[in-house]
């Protein structure tokens, strides 16, 4: 309960709060290049975001079939510290790149996070 980790779950709370989560479902299809071990990504989807987290700050691409349909917004979600950062994006041909902050290495966890207007 004294582990950084414990004191961190307020921020994971506060994150899920932002959207309807009980809603959503996990959806390993959201994420086009796929990594394993440490570099995979698990993602979650609802009907209006999607979260993607990554543990090593590796670089996610993201299938445009689930956020083409509308304006979008996009922030890099701290879970260490509960705060967000604007994203930085790329676009590819089939999906837009996000680079977190930071260097690739063991510890760098931030969950994308992208919203979208109801229909």
């Amino acid at each position: 309960i004294h582990h950084p980790g414990a004191q961190q779950m307020i921020h994971l709370k506060n994150l899920m709060n932002t959207v309807a989560f009980s809603t959503g479902h996990p959806d390993t299809t959201v994420v086009m290049t796929q990594g394993r071990n440490y570099d995979y990504q698990p993602a979650f989807r609802g009907e209006n975001f999607i979260m993607v987290y990554t543990y090593n700050g590796r670089n996610i691409l993201i299938n445009l079939k689930f956020i083409a349909k509308a304006p979008f917004t996009a922030s890099w979600f701290n879970p260490r510290e509960g705060n967000y950062i604007d994203v930085k994006e790329e676009k590819k041909i089939n999906g837009i790149f996000f680079n977190p902050p930071g260097e690739k290495k063991e510890g760098n966890d931030w969950v994308l996070v992208i919203k979208w207007a109801d229909k």
